[in-house]
């Protein structure tokens, strides 16, 4: 239509068009301009007339006929003002006018228009969305009144008031565009009429210039738009009272008067309308003065503006987001074909049920206008409590009233009607309502909202929750009308009507969802409030199961409109697609994408108030009626809880193409407690097993949201987090996860339920009576099904069973009033059916577990009956049946049982039965097959396993059924089945691929896989928790001892990493296999740990499996592999005791190993398996070579021998020979072995030399030891190696001859064998130098790696002086193996070089001292008796020097170190060694006669004469050795001695007595000394003034002082005899002991004094002319007292301390004591401590 006013401008026109406007700016008619500023914006349409018409052009065209209607409207009202202001047709044409600035007729191609009443209906949307209307309504009620035309008058007043709210919403708009920073549509303060200038007339929008130039030129208008918000709200209010309500009669009248009711119902929607005005008005004037503040508050300057509603808030730059959540908002209601966009943006945008207002202070304009919101609502609830005015006062129920008896009226003769739907809702007055009682919804919701989150920070306490409880009481209150008399009426005459679908219907549709979603929010709110109203709304809550249905039906209603909607939506876009209106991609996730922020909320929010009706109306729908009776069935039950648990899986938002924020997700699921019903029905633990469909993650994901839930509420709406049966639901439904799905923690579970038993006991706890029942007998029945699998604990199990089965038989569910339920959320308590359901099954539960208990303990009558009884109490419950079919197949296995004949038939009978009741289970099947393999049919076995295992893959008995019946390959397909099932019994399938993986594929490493999963399940390793555990067996064989699947997977495991060379990872699965086996391990599992033991090294734990085995007395393959292991490890743990020097614990464990392959000898039927136990057992044997000849004085291993040589050995060496000696037949034996395969066996060559070389090895030992005992290495004279022993004895060149042709049979036959020609070389050494050389090279040519040939070739070549090549060796060596032969081979040249440096003593010392450290580098390798050997004889040989520089305290005190060191090593040596070597024989009885003369001249004691008298003894012993050895080796030639340096002691003060003899072997071949009983003067007798004078001369000696304090003592002791000079002068005891305590105190003193601050002492350089000398500087510790000294010190100043005390007969002081046993502790010798400690002890025994 306005075609007409399209003027195309091009050529003359566009030129007449610029000069026309030129003109108007010239002579500043800003009137004209406006009209060509217009008509220019029309004629740019008409220049393409095939323009497609879009939103944009739709849009354009609307503003263009605003415009041109407020042009009209000026006109009109500047005419009647002024010159027709008393008539009324004026006045009515510009009322016309205004009416038609906003109505889109012919303009929006898709807008609605809902049907008139009558022809006479009143265009209520234009009046009251257009505040242009307020001033000619005015004029015409003035002109009524004038007239006397009330009616008139009163039917106008009613319009006038519409006006007026539409004035106060336009008010409020250009408020908010103000604050948005969006400007006012209003005048300017800058522009008031004058301003022509011709830059502001082109600058500013067309809009300001019809309004300032064509409005404002009207007085009356220009004062209507500078009126105030609160002046136009009170005009609003005085307008209203001033309407006359209609009679109410008409309403129950048979004929509807259309025009009466249409005026009831618009004056009930102004009256609310503008009720919501006023709130928003103090609203939206608070956000307005809080502006004002923070605008004040920044500096001069400073720009402010507020961020949209889509920021994040906080101060921001200009943005246009929130006068764009305007537009949208108009857009949507203009769409939704509802006029008057400025009052419906106002209420589509304020109050959007959102959560109430934090309390920081916001500097947004969302932030600030929810602070404004939320003061207002509370201090509106405490003007409330302060007038004590009823909580629903607060709210105007007259338009919820008359919507409420809408559904009641007749349908009335409408035009144009869609029948489909209720005749009301078309109308667009009652879409006006809705619209307004969904604010009005929205508002009670935030003011209950407001007021719990204002009271949830104060201290709860009765008062304030029931506050909170009262609010969201008035939200039920005011929705249940609707709900029920209104919503259900329409749900009910119109179920498939178009009503959520239609764009018309959408202010019905959010109307709808509103009151659902309030129903939903209050009642999950009002759920932990409940039991402080439980008396005062009492009728509510009867009322809530029937709301809550509703609601349900409402919101799956829009949802589907909704859907529908979607689906229209993205055809539409498809087809703009195809017309090239919008790009390619379309979807309908495109099309949800293209939602406004508003509606996306709705959307989500639907969404999750959807999904929280749907988890309590899925519980009711469980129950159906049969015959009048109400009946829940077990299948339905479960598939609730199926569904909740894989809605309760999935993401927090519902729709999962929907992008919402997490912020908005996570508050509309807090809203209404989704997670919170979504766990109680996954649960369902008080009507079916507890989480039947959830792992243990699942259910501990579900937990974890149903808490995050209420957490989130508490936060956000400030709802109470402590409720008690909240956290009793939740603490039970956590228990029963973790003590009965798999991987739960069986201690958190026990703790829960005692937890829920002590919050059920407390008095304040709101759960009723019954409820309380079921959770305490749900909680004792937990905490029996944890004990029931511990042995110990068994007895409570049954009594927590049956105490459960007592109380439940004294509850009648029937005869419980289901209106004292306490819980609105939780349905059970709520249904009679699910009460008896719920009863049955812990009845049926409790008797289950009671059976349970009775079977463990061997009871199975009792457990018979119980059984029986659970079927009865549920007969369809698949569990009971189970159990009892379960039970009697135990029946036919058990051995403790009482044979039943009947067992066998009633066991398949009752298993079929089973089976029938639930085809989705497999345990009936697996049974089944359990009973066909116990008769030996093996086809039905395997055909009801392979059902069983089609039904559940991974059920372990029938996984283990099938395994017995099939082959591992044909076992393949099912567990690989098996193994992709995420189940916890699965560890069969994994156990069985790893069997084929590790011993039909040798795939160890996949195998290792396999069994590390198998051993993560719980059929494997949590054996015992299973009742069915029994039937894993194999049927046919009840009497084998069952053993822990866990521990031969754990074997099976540790074998795969043997194989795989992962020893450590091998033992450590070794242990965990003997763990939970409990220690009984198979043998060849034990077996196999000992192989890895011996292979890591741990020979006494490898020897101890093996004899844990042999110890069973049976005999088998296995044992025999055994012993043979264990005689490996013997034989390591000898070679270690040799090193430690244990050479008895070595011979017992040769004997051992011995004694263990000889038993063995007859058992080997394989020559095979007998050739390694002989070769072992001659390696056993000669081992015995590195033990001393004196651990074998108690054996009789010696045969008798005749030969002469033999007379000439001891005994000891005899046997030790005889035992090396039956190695020899050992390997004889193994050769013959060896010989017998002869050409059949490839290894026949190698084997024969093996043996070979180790005879030569026997043969050669047996050698050394024979020329050992005859004198090898004494030193004495010549040579005498075994090259001299050997040439003059025959026994010796018999043992060589044969070794070496035993070592060139085994080159013969393997001539690349290293050891044999090194072998060889060392038999070689004692007859052909250089031949032995050539061996030694040869085995070197082969192996250069190998240490011993080195070795020997060095130390060949340091005998014969090749000192050089010696050394090069040496150097060779080290590059090769760190052996202590090196360091050997280096001390012997050290010490060539040493006597090479003849007339030059300083260097030839200092190469005696280097040899010194060669030899101690070798023992920091292992105790080598060479070394040992070596280092006693150089460590003696001190420089000289030092004593002559006058350097005598390192002298003497390098000497002594010197000689303690190589008295030690000569010591070790001789013990290693045996006393073998004649040589080191006469050194150490030589040290040993010196050790004792040095203690006799310094401590004079006993002691010192035993050492002499035993070194004069072993000297002599070595002398008839050495007879015997020369009479034997060389009778013509006699031994001469070395010579040994034996330097006299040089004492630090020089003594008065006589000088210490030099030559100590005279003084000991010529002179006795007497014993210590031989002697009439006391041991210690020394003079007494030699020792006072010793003291005052040496006063910081503590020795001379320790003996000042002995002599005195000693004359003491004997004064009857010779009485002592100083005792008769001093003429008392009491004198005598005061001396010996002063001299004993300061010995003790002095010698502790110099053990604690000891010091390095280092010898002064001395300085050479002319040629360098070499040396080493060492240097030594400060002389430290022996212990001895100390000791008798500390015994000696102890007795004189309590010498009174003795004397009267008292046990003495406890220091006294204490010290005397320090004195025994640091000498154990101490004899005079001893006897004094012991003479204390009597006296405190007798007192």
């Amino acid at each position: 239509r306005l075609s007409t006013l399209f003027l195309p401008i091009g050529g003359t026109s566009s030129e007449l068009w610029n000069e026309a406007t030129k003109r108007c700016i010239d002579v500043k008619d800003a009137r004209f301009y406006s009209l060509l500023r217009w008509a220019a914006d029309c004629a740019s349409f008409s220049s393409d007339d095939s323009k497609q018409v879009s939103r944009g052009i739709i849009e354009k065209l609307r503003r263009l006929k605003r415009e041109m209607n407020s042009i009209s409207y000026s006109s009109y009202f500047y005419g009647a003002e002024h010159f027709a202001k008393d008539q009324p047709q004026l006045w009515k044409r510009c009322l016309d006018v205004a009416l038609s600035m906003n109505e889109d007729d012919g303009i929006f191609p898709d807008h609605v228009h809902g049907p008139k009443l009558s022809k006479s209906s009143i265009e209520h949307n234009a009046y009251a969305t257009t505040p242009q209307t307020v001033l000619p309504l005015t004029n015409m009620i003035r002109i009524a009144q004038s007239k006397g035309n009330e009616k008139r008058s009163n039917e106008l007043q009613l319009f006038l008031t519409a006006g007026c709210i539409a004035a106060v919403s336009d008010k409020l708009e250009r408020l908010k565009r103000e604050l948005e920073g969006a400007g006012s549509s209003g005048s300017s303060s800058d522009d008031d009429g004058t301003n022509t200038d011709s830059s502001s007339m082109k600058k500013r929008p067309l809009g300001q210039l019809i309004q300032q130039y064509f409005l404002h030129r009207s007085r009356s208008i220009a004062e209507m738009d500078q009126t105030t918000l609160t002046a136009l709200l009170s005009r609003a209010d005085l307008e209203l009272t001033k309407c006359q309500s209609p009679e109410n009669d008409f309403l129950s009248s048979n004929e509807m008067d259309l025009a009466s009711y249409e005026t009831w119902l618009f004056q009930n929607y102004l009256q609310q309308h503008l009720r919501n005005l006023h709130r928003e008005s103090d609203v939206w004037t608070e956000v307005q003065l809080r502006y004002r503040a923070m605008l004040n508050r920044l500096p001069e300057g400073d720009a402010l503006t507020l961020g949209s509603s889509k920021g994040r808030g906080g101060l921001s730059k200009k943005t246009s987001g929130a006068s764009e959540g305007i537009s949208q908002s108009s857009k949507k209601s203009s769409k939704d074909g509802i006029s008057g966009t400025k009052s419906l943006s106002i209420k589509s945008s304020i109050g959007g049920g959102g959560l109430p207002a934090s309390s920081t202070k916001g500097t947004s304009l969302q932030e600030m206008e929810m602070n404004a919101r939320a003061n207002l609502y509370w201090e509106t609830w405490k003007q409330l409590k302060l007038d004590f005015v009823e909580w629903e006062s607060l709210f105007v129920t007259s338009l919820r009233d008359a919507m409420v008896q809408l559904s009641s009226l007749s349908t009335p003769p409408l035009f144009d009607m869609d029948e489909s739907c209720p005749w009301f809702i078309q109308t667009e007055l009652v879409r006006d309502c809705y619209e307004a009682l969904t604010y009005q919804i929205r508002h009670i919701v935030d003011n209950a909202a407001t007021v719990q989150k204002h009271l949830a920070g104060k201290k709860e306490n009765k008062s304030t929750l029931k506050d909170v409880a009262l609010a969201w009481r008035g939200v039920l209150a005011f929705v249940s009308p609707l709900l029920n008399g209104h919503l259900f009426e329409i749900l009910q005459n119109a179920p498939s009507s178009p009503l959520f679908s239609s764009p018309a219907h959408h202010a019905f549709r959010r109307f709808v969802e509103e009151c659902a979603k309030s129903v939903i929010t209050a009642t999950w709110m009002y759920e932990p409030l409940v039991s402080f109203t439980a008396n005062e709304g009492r009728g509510l809550l009867e009322d809530v199961s029937r709301l809550i249905s509703i609601s349900h039906e409402c919101l799956a209603a829009s949802q589907k409109g909704r859907l529908s909607e979607e689906q229209l939506m993205a055809e539409r876009m498809k087809d703009e697609v195809s017309s090239g209106v919008r790009g390619a991609s379309t979807s309908m996730t495109s099309a949800r994408d293209s939602y406004a922020d508003e509606e996306k909320k709705e959307i989500f929010q639907l969404e999750c108030a959807l999904a929280s009706t749907k988890c309590r109306m899925d519980l009711e729908n469980t129950v159906c009626d049969v015959d009048g009776d109400k009946l829940v069935s077990t299948d339905s039950l479960a598939a609730v809880a199926r569904k909740a648990s894989l809605a309760a899986t999935k993401t927090h938002q519902p729709i999962g193409d929907l992008k919402v924020s997490s912020s908005l997700a996570l508050t509309s699921i807090a809203q209404f407690g989704v997670p919170y019903l979504q766990a109680l029905s996954a649960w369902s633990g008080m009507y079916l097993t507890p989480w039947p469909f959830c792992t243990i993650g699942q259910a501990r994901t579900i937990l974890r949201n149903a808490r995050d839930s209420i957490t989130a509420a508490g936060k956000a709406w400030g709802r109470p987090t402590n409720s008690k049966i909240e956290q009793i639901f939740l603490h039970t439904a956590e228990a029963d996860l973790e003590g009965g799905l798999v991987g739960g923690f069986v201690i958190e579970a026990e703790r829960l339920y005692k937890r829920v038993l002590d919050l059920l006991a407390e008095d304040d706890v709101s759960v009723e009576s019954y409820a309380a029942t079921m959770l305490k007998t749900h909680c004792l029945l937990g905490l029996g099904k944890l004990y029931l699998y511990d042995a110990e604990r068994l007895s409570e199990a049954e009594a927590f069973a049956r105490n459960a089965l007592d109380i439940l038989s004294s509850v009648d569910p029937t005869q419980r009033n289901c209106i004292d339920s306490q819980s609105i959320c939780f349905y059970p308590w709520n249904n009679s059916a699910l009460n008896k359901m719920s009863h049955s099954f812990h009845m049926c539960m409790s008797r289950q577990l009671v059976a349970e208990a009775c079977i463990r303990s061997s009871r199975y009558d009792d457990a018979k009956l119980f059984l029986s009884d659970a079927v009865k109490d549920l007969p369809g419950n698949f569990d009971a049946a189970f159990a009892l079919a379960s039970f009697h197949l135990r029946m036919m296995f058990d051995s403790d049982a009482d044979s039943c004949e009947n067992n066998d038939a009633l066991a398949r009978t009752l298993l079929l039965k089973a089976a029938k009741m639930d085809t989705t289970r497999s345990g009936p099947f697996a049974l089944l097959g359990v009973w066909y393999e116990s008769q030996n049919d093996e086809a039905r076995a395997k055909g009801c396993y392979q059902k069983a295992l089609a039904i559940d893959p991974s059920h372990p008995v029938a996984g283990r059924g099938l395994k017995r019946i099939l082959s591992l390959d044909e076992l393949q397909p099912f567990c690989e089945r098996a193994t992709k099932q995420n189940s916890p019994v699965n560890g069969w399938a994994w156990r069985c691929l790893g069997q084929k993986r590790s011993w039909v594929d040798g795939e160890d490493s996949s195998a290792v896989i396999c069994f590390q999963q198998a051993l993560r399940c719980r059929d494997i390793q949590g054996q015992g928790s299973d009742s069915h555990e029994m039937f894993y067996l194999d049927p046919k064989n009840t009497s084998i001892v069952p053993v822990r699947e866990s521990g031969e997977t754990w074997g099976e495991l540790a074998n795969c990493y043997r194989r795989l060379g992962k020893y450590s990872a091998a033992t450590r699965a070794y242990e965990e296999a003997s763990i939970a086996s409990d220690g009984c391990l198979s043998p060849s599992t034990c077996c196999a740990w000992a192989q890895v033991q011996l292979d890591l090294g741990l020979y006494d734990e490898a020897a101890e499996k093996c004899d844990v085995i042999l110890s069973s007395g049976t005999t088998s393959p296995i044992h025999q592999l055994v012993a043979y292991i264990e005689s490996e490890a013997l034989l390591a743990m000898a070679k270690q005791d040799v090193q430690e020097g244990k050479f008895g614990l070595c011979l017992s464990h040769l004997q051992k190993g011995i004694d263990r392959l000889n038993s063995l000898s007859v058992q080997f039927s394989s020559s095979e398996n007998f050739y390694c136990v002989t070769k072992l057992l001659g390696d056993l044997y000669t081992f015995a070579e590195s033990l001393p000849s004196y651990v074998f004085i108690l054996s009789s291993f010696s045969e008798e021998t005749h030969d002469d040589e033999s007379t000439f050995l001891s005994h000891e060496v005899q046997n030790q020979m005889s035992f090396i000696a039956k190695g020899e037949e050992a390997y004889m034996m193994a050769q013959k072995l060896a010989e017998i395969e002869g050409d059949s066996d490839e290894d026949y060559p190698y084997l024969v030399a093996s043996a070979a070389s180790d005879l030569g090895t026997n043969l050669l030992a047996q050698a050394r030891v024979c020329s050992a005992a005859l004198g090898e290495g004494s030193g004495g004279g010549t040579k005498t190696s075994m090259f001299d022993t050997a040439a003059r004895s025959g026994k010796i060149m018999d043992l060589i001859t044969r070794s070496i042709n035993s070592y060139t049979k085994a080159i013969d036959l393997n001539p690349h064998d290293a050891s044999a020609w090194n072998g060889l070389g060392t038999a070689l050494a004692t007859v052909d130098p250089l031949l032995s050389q050539h061996a030694f090279c040869r085995a070197l040519q082969i192996d250069k790696m190998l240490a011993d040939p080195l070795s020997n070739v060095g130390m060949m070549y340091a005998d014969f002086g090749k000192t050089d090549t010696s050394s090069e060796v040496l150097d060779a060596l080290t590059q090769v193996a760190d052996t202590p032969l090196m360091w050997v081979g280096r001390g012997l040249l050290l010490e060539k070089s040493s006597i090479e440096w003849k007339g030059q003593e300083e260097s030839s010392e200092a190469c005696m001292i280097k040899a010194a450290d060669a030899y101690r580098a070798a023992l920091q390798i292992m105790q080598n008796p060479a070394a040992l050997m070596g280092l006693s004889l150089t460590c003696r040989r001190s420089y000289n020097g030092f004593g002559k520089s006058g350097d005598t305290v390192y002298s003497y005190l390098s000497d002594k170190a010197s000689k303690s060191e190589s008295t030690i090593s000569m010591k070790i040596h001789q013990n290693l060694t045996g006393s073998g070597n004649l040589g080191a024989c006469y050194l150490d009885s030589l040290m040993t006669i010196e050790e004792g003369l040095e203690r006799l001249t310094a401590l004079n004691d006993s002691e010192s004469l035993s050492m002499i008298k035993e070194g004069k003894s072993d000297l002599a012993a070595v002398k008839i050795r050495t007879e015997i050895s020369d009479k034997f080796i060389s009778p013509q030639r006699k031994t001469e001695f070395n010579y040994v340096p034996l330097p006299t002691k040089t004492s630090l003060h020089p003594r008065v007595t006589g000088m210490f003899p030099s030559d100590l072997v005279d003084v000991v071949n010529n002179e006795s000394v007497p014993d210590a009983g031989e002697c009439d003067l006391p041991p210690d007798t020394c003079n007494i003034y030699d020792a006072r004078n010793n003291a005052l001369l040496n006063p910081e000696t503590g020795e001379a002082w320790l003996q000042y304090a002995k002599t005195l003592l000693n004359e003491l002791s004997f004064a009857t005899s010779t009485s002592p000079t100083e005792v008769r002068e001093s003429g008392n005891m009491a004198y005598a002991l005061n001396v010996i305590k002063y001299a004993a105190t300061k010995a003790l003193q002095l010698l502790q004094n110099r053990v604690i601050h000891a010091s390095l002492i280092t010898p002064r350089r001395l300085i050479h002319q002319g040629t360098p000398v070499e040396y080493s500087e060492k240097s030594v510790v400060s002389s430290i007292p022996s212990t001895t000294l100390i000791s008798e010190a500390k015994s000696l100043l102890s007795w004189v301390e309590d010498a009174d005390s003795l004397n009267r007969g008292d046990p003495g002081s406890r220091a006294s004591h204490v010290s005397l046993q320090e004195s025994l502790l640091l000498d154990p010798s101490n004899v005079f401590a001893m006897e004094v400690l012991q003479i204390l002890d009597e006296l405190n025994n007798y007192s």
